[in-house]
């Protein structure tokens, strides 16, 4: 695929073969796996939407290489502070766990300490925690866990009221 089009100046065609990145990498994340080099260094991009769409990218790049590194990486950009990317991080690893049942335990794991990380306003906290629950009910996370995790976070509101 050329990418040549995310560094154009009219934000229409960067954005579209953005979104046509996002698509293959949920739709045939096998297309991509050659240009994983290249996703990891978008992730240096100033442009946030560049750096979304690398996450992306890369989650449906291990969801089939079950690279080590690239679980690592995804894991890492959970706790960079800015709530967007630590959604699409998220989900990137949501789709690594569905696609390879050996790494969804860990997974989880990692997702459980989003609420010890700070992003930018309490609101974009509760933002997150939300997504953060429907992540993992849909990963099938053992309803317990996510109980006491519901309790641990109505705690920490009470006591900051």
């Amino acid at each position: 695929m050329d990418y040549s089009a995310l560094k154009s100046k009219n934000p229409k065609d960067k954005y579209a073969c953005s979104k046509e990145i996002i698509r293959i990498a949920r739709a045939s994340p096998k297309k991509l796996v050659k240009d994983y080099d290249f996703f990891v260094k978008l992730l240096d991009s100033e442009n946030n939407i560049l750096k979304w769409t690398a996450l992306d990218a890369i989650g449906g790049i291990v969801s089939i290489t079950c690279s080590s590194n690239g679980v690592n990486l995804l894991i890492s950009y959970l706790n960079k502070g800015n709530m967007i990317t630590a959604g699409h991080a998220m989900d990137a690893l949501k789709q690594v766990a569905s696609a390879r049942h050996e790494l969804k335990q860990r997974i989880i794991n990692e997702l459980l300490k989003v609420p010890d990380y700070k992003y930018a306003t309490v609101e974009c906290n509760k933002v997150l925690y939300s997504r953060l629950i429907a992540t993992l009910e849909q990963l099938g996370a053992d309803s317990k866990r996510i109980e006491l995790f519901l309790e641990k976070q109505k705690k920490e509101q009470q006591a900051g009221n």
